[in-house]
């Protein structure tokens, strides 16, 4: 095992959280810091055009809620993901029967066990309780002469405020029975905004001034307490005695006082402009002393891809704490946050939309690489460090290593040799006038890179299946060590099929893969090729090993065999297959190596384009297998415009170009769309010469099986591409897996992937 190593830091000092009990310190404040380790995203389950998954969010310290308000033929629908360890749990579609255009999910909200959610098209809101864990269906609520009634939606306790344009309706629960408490009927637009907290209730009207309307309840009676007029309001969020009213360009924070609500602060983005963030406030929530903030057009990368914000209250005021504005279209068209998580919805993003749940108190990465040393930018520890002009200063250090902290927060970590496990050290912060408290920072050294590698193509695809399969598989996918096409075709069916890709030479097993096999158990094998490309001995060595069932799939050439290959996948997949299929040119192997991770992680069957072949008979025999949409890897010296033409018009969702100047940009480009459009990730990328095939046969699979995208590069030199798409993201990347030793991907490769990183 070489490569660099991971430092998990989790920042730890008492009392020094964004809650009411920071508010007394008149002292700088060391707080918790660190990056999140474990963000998760979210995708629509179908992922179709125009789904408008993540439309709105909501969250609990258990349950992040996501609606689907679907513009598309899909069926809005509401979905749930329970927490699980130090993340969440898969998707789960709550029961209900909405109307296809009832645009279900356009607003949700939950409170314990009770989730409700908005179906404004058809003025309707359901709600949802939990039992044993299992959600049902409990009532459908309804309010005659409310107009997109379910627009907004909140709930608190035994009741829940549901708000249209022309008025909110508020409803009580008694037992399981949820009734009309009050209607509060109001002009044009009021009601497209509630927050409920307690016995208060705000009603925005965006369209009147943007005021705001606040009503307190006594007993079982709604009364008007007091209008804000003319602030400009696109949204609003309640927590006790705190408003907060997002405007469009700022967020105005009001409080209730002796005198009524009274303004007190102007929440703006460090880098706030009217060209930047136009949106900033159209979306908020409010937690304790932490308020989130939407700004779904925000264009501080000029490309208005969105943003979110977390602000935190202190002495000082509201101070911006964090920022997220992942490349995304429409990032924070919603956000949420409770307790330790943060959602943020993302409707636009990729093909249908896309939700992510950040934990707020999380953890470093620091990579350490072969000599043992890793580090953080400024502002490092003092990126969530409260007070002015602060500096931070070492207290005590680290138990096994040396730390040398910067003024600006910055660190480096020296591990001593061959140490893994937890460390830590503590620092202070220093505002020219007096100390924070200490605060101590956990550290966690862990391998978190590596070689997967053998002594020749055979043994680095044991190696691979040992690293993957460490517990077995009931089936292997056999190819040839001795050329590409079959052993790249297989990768969806052996991701399908949750078992590994292992190379025979023509007629015989060799050894090493021999024990493999025995280790790995299987019970079936699939062999992929004609018996020129493995021949009856290969078999024979296989049911000798203990294989019970051996099937061969081989055509005359590797365009048959790849069809096959692809028709066996789609049998697999079942109705999980939703007619997506890869296109790859079968004259040469980089852009198929480079998309074989996402072919593993879909399923999506790969076929191969020839070159000489007809390009509407390819297009016509893909569509009758059931395609209806392709994904073509490479420009068109790969795969010409005649069949990319015939693939787009005969497939009824068309085709997708993926393609560079190079093998090198190609792959660059299927690795982004492996993450932005499926949900996978540059963390763990696999990196593997481009100019020959064997080291990366096997690992697509194991890329795509743990969610991990692969770059191509020439094996001396780390090519501009892959550097560019290494540095480009590499807050990301915690992981880099070397697919093949030092003699393919040489030492001054691995130095260049470091500095991209760094």
């Amino acid at each position: 095992m070489t490569g660099r190593a991971r430092l998990l830091c989790t920042l730890t000092v008492a009392a020094i959280l964004c809650s009411s009990a920071a508010l007394a310190f008149a002292t700088p404040i060391a707080r918790p810091d660190g990056r999140p380790l474990e963000e998760t995203r979210f995708l629509s389950p179908t992922n179709q055009y125009n789904e408008w998954f993540g439309d709105s969010v909501a969250v609990s310290d258990d349950t992040m809620v996501i609606g689907r308000a679907a513009s598309s033929g899909t069926s809005p629908s509401v979905f749930v993901a329970a927490a699980e360890g130090d993340g969440w749990g898969p998707l789960v579609q709550l029961p209900a029967t909405p109307g296809m255009y009832g645009a279900l999910g356009r607003a949700v909200a939950i409170d314990g066990d009770y989730i409700v959610g908005g179906a404004p098209n058809e003025n309707l809101a359901y709600v949802w309780l939990r039992t044993d864990g299992v959600w049902a269906l409990q009532a459908t609520l309804s309010a005659p002469g409310m107009s997109y009634f379910g627009k907004a939606v909140d709930i608190e306790g035994d009741r829940i405020v549901v708000g249209g344009i022309n008025g909110a309706t508020v409803f009580k629960r008694t037992g399981t029975t949820w009734a009309t408490e009050q209607v509060l009927p109001g002009s044009s637009w009021s009601g497209g905004s509630v927050s409920l907290s307690g016995d208060t209730l705000a009603v925005g009207n965006s369209m009147d001034w943007g005021t705001v309307t606040i009503f307190t309840r006594t007993d079982t009676t709604w009364t008007e307490e007091e209008t804000i007029t003319e602030i400009g309001a696109t949204d609003l969020a309640l927590e006790g005695d705190v408003l907060a009213v997002g405007t469009g360009g700022s967020v105005e924070m009001f409080e209730r006082g002796e005198a009524g609500w009274e303004w007190t602060d102007s929440v703006y983005s460090e880098i706030w402009n009217d060209e930047t963030n136009p949106c900033f406030g159209d979306r908020v929530a409010l937690s304790g002393d932490r308020l989130v903030v939407g700004a779904y057009l925000d264009n501080i990368q000029d490309l208005q891809n969105g943003a979110a914000y977390l602000f935190c209250r202190t002495a000082d005021g509201w101070i911006e704490d964090s920022r997220w504005d992942p490349p995304s279209d429409d990032f924070g068209n919603d956000v949420a946050v409770s307790g330790d998580w943060v959602a943020v919805g993302t409707h636009g993003e990729g093909t249908g939309g896309a939700a992510y749940a950040f934990p707020i108190d999380g953890e470093y990465v620091v990579p350490l690489w072969d000599d043992g040393i890793g580090g953080i930018a400024a502002p490092g520890v003092l990126r969530n460090d409260l007070g002015a002009w602060l500096s931070a200063e070492l207290v005590s250090d680290a138990v096994h290593g040396t730390v040398e902290l910067a003024e600006d927060g910055s660190f480096m970590y020296m591990q001593d040799v061959a140490y893994e496990g937890a460390d830590s050290f503590t620092y202070r912060v220093w505002d020219g006038v007096a100390y924070s408290e200490p605060a101590t920072v956990q550290l966690t050294a862990v391998q978190a890179s590596s070689e997967i590698a053998g002594t020749d193509r055979f043994g680095t695809a044991v190696a691979v299946s040992q690293e993957a399969f460490p517990d077995g598989a009931d089936t292997i996918v056999i190819a040839t060590g001795r050329n590409w096409p079959d052993a790249l075709g297989g990768s969806s069916l052996a991701g399908a099929l949750g078992g590994p890709i292992l190379l025979a030479d023509t007629n015989i097993i060799p050894s090493v893969v021999r024990a493999e096999i025995t280790r790995l158990a299987p019970t079936s094998a699939i062999i992929l090729g004609s018996t020129s490309s493995l021949g009856s001995g290969v078999e024979s060595q296989l049911k000798a090993l203990g294989v019970r069932t051996v099937q061969r799939l081989g055509g005359k050439d590797r365009y048959a065999t790849a069809q096959l290959v692809a028709e066996e996948t789609i049998g697999v997949m079942g109705p999980d297959w939703e007619g997506t299929v890869i296109v790859a040119t079968g004259a040469g192997f980089a852009d198929a190596l480079a998309g074989s991770p996402i072919a593993a992680y879909t399923g999506w069957p790969i076929y191969l384009a020839n070159p000489r072949g007809s390009a509407g008979a390819f297009a016509e025999k893909l569509a009758e297998t059931g395609a209806n949409e392709a994904v073509v890897l490479g420009g068109t010296s790969s795969v010409s415009s005649a069949t990319f033409n015939a693939l787009d018009s005969g497939l009824w969702l068309g085709a997708t170009r993926l393609w560079g100047a190079n093998r090198y940009e190609t792959s660059a480009e299927i690795a982004e769309f492996g993450v932005s459009e499926l949900g996978m990730s540059f963390d763990g990328v696999g990196i593997t010469v481009g100019t020959n095939f064997p080291d990366g046969l096997a690992g697509g699979v194991l890329c795509g099986l743990q969610g991990s995208v692969m770059l191509l590069t020439d094996g001396s030199r780390l090519s501009p591409a892959t550097e560019d798409t290494l540095w480009f993201h590499a807050d990301e990347i915690y992981t880099v897996t070397y697919l093949g030793s030092t003699a393919s991907l040489k030492p001054a490769v691995r130095a260049q992937v470091r500095a991209a990183l760094e």
